[in-house]
């Protein structure tokens, strides 16, 4: 599994609940990181835009559990506008054929090794360029069987 090390920086606490993408990266300094984060008024895509949108071009490093057609539509568009300088995807194995669909689509636009697939449940986004490094934690949760998560950023 690809390890990211984020360099260390205070925490900033805020309290959101319906606020957009863009107000809580105005909030946030370099080397910041969101915690905690998931739907339903944010989609990890959202966030991943207005990153962008602050930091500029980014190394992109994504873990989710499911690639819907609008995140890979939202992606391939950040993609092609010069977001990313690098990307790497974490997903679940291929399950179905929207699944293989998606990550064919994935290794065509951002390259044969963009997609790793891996038994993991975590919803993270890094973004990091020379100026900013920045990661985006959302849900944490259990897999069906009971074991804890085996995916984490540490904070220290």
């Amino acid at each position: 599994m690809p390890a990211v090390a984020l360099p260390p920086t205070a925490p900033v606490l805020l309290h959101v609940t319906h606020q957009h993408a863009d107000w809580i990266f105005s909030h946030l300094a370099p080397r910041g990181r969101i915690v905690a984060l998931s739907k339903p008024h944010l989609d990890l895509t959202d966030l991943i835009a207005a990153a962008v949108k602050k930091a500029g071009p980014c190394r992109m490093t994504v873990c989710v559990w499911e690639v819907g057609q609008d995140a890979v539509e939202k992606l391939v568009e950040l993609h092609r506008r010069g977001a990313f300088l690098s990307s790497r995807f974490i997903v679940p194995p291929a399950q179905t054929e929207d699944d293989e669909r998606h990550y064919t689509r994935f290794r065509e636009i951002f390259g044969p090794d963009a997609i790793i697939e891996a038994a993991c449940h975590a919803k993270v986004a890094i973004l990091e360029n020379d100026r900013w490094s920045i990661a985006v934690r959302g849900s944490l949760n259990m897999y069906s069987c009971g074991d804890g998560e085996s995916f984490d950023i540490d904070d220290s």
